[in-house]
């Protein structure tokens, strides 16, 4: 497997959907215990997690990519780097909110559409088919199932840089507005929103409360009736309508209940001229 298809191709811990932070630094403290034999580590590790699996070899090179272990495989031994050490600090760290930044910089560094997947959805709510969507197009990747774009998704998610709201949607969360700030700074913008044209409407959505439209129907007629429609509902009420008398003076007719109408008569108090085109 050459090294773009390495980069794309996140698999680590994919067999667990919500445990993949404690299953990493499990064998990461499997190798500070039981190392340096890589045998003695991955029993060390399949008891710590009640497993009868060791950590397959492309799990262990992915880590080995990300800079977080160093294998021999002439000798079969097994150690941490630095920044496996350090992001075995962070991940011991009990009870603490903070985002494993460590942890974050190397998926970033190492795995395509990871940082883009935390800048789409600093703009905008988005499925995990989108994701899919705008990766694929921007890598020209063949991703043909979800699996890729979610394994990036569920390891923010477990990192706290992202949430995944009631519509099935990632957003970023308030703790990922910071880490999303300290990227740009280090890694600065990356160009892949412009392709969130392409796929989704860029202005950030709206609650149900929000989207409730009000449409005008001034069609027809210089007299005409105003209509009120919502998405929600099929449901149009009839307002009163103006009619223009004249420069000066304006009528309004209320529907009544009786079919008829009331009409009433009001001079504008303006020195300003009303034209036949200006609104009311």
């Amino acid at each position: 497997m050459d090294d773009e298809n390495l980069r794309s191709s996140l698999t680590l811990f994919s067999k667990t959907a919500t445990e993949k932070l404690s299953r990493l630094a499990h064998f990461l403290i499997s190798i500070e215990n039981y190392g340096p034999e890589l045998k003695e580590v991955q029993s060390g590790y399949q008891r710590e997690v009640n497993s009868a699996s060791a950590v397959p070899q492309s799990w262990l090179t992915q880590m080995e990519m990300m800079g977080l272990v160093r294998v021999s495989r002439n000798s079969r031994t097994i150690e941490l780097r630095p920044t496996g050490e350090q992001v075995l600090s962070e991940l011991q760290r009990e009870g603490s909110p903070d985002t494993p930044m460590v942890l974050i910089k190397s998926f970033c560094e190492t795995f395509i559409g990871f940082y883009d997947t935390i800048a789409l959805v600093s703009t905008v709510p988005l499925r995990v088919s989108q994701l899919q969507t705008i990766l694929n197009q921007k890598y020209d990747l063949d991703w043909e199932s979800k699996s890729q774009a979610k394994q990036r998704a569920d390891w923010l998610r477990l990192a706290g840089v992202i949430d995944l709201n009631s519509a099935n949607e990632y957003t970023l969360s308030t703790q990922g507005e910071e880490v999303y700030s300290n990227l740009q700074d280090e890694y600065g913008t990356p160009d892949i929103l412009p392709l969130l044209g392409s796929d989704h409407d860029s202005t950030p959505h709206k609650n149900a409360s929000q989207e409730a439209n009000v449409e005008i129907d001034l069609e027809g007629s210089e007299s005409g009736t105003q209509t009120t429609t919502s998405d929600d509902t099929d449901q149009s009420v009839t307002l009163p309508f103006i009619e223009r008398k004249n420069k000066k003076v304006i009528s309004v007719h209320v529907p009544k209940s009786n079919n008829t109408d009331e009409r009433y008569e009001s001079t504008v108090e303006s020195d300003e001229t009303l034209e036949s085109d200006d609104p009311l």
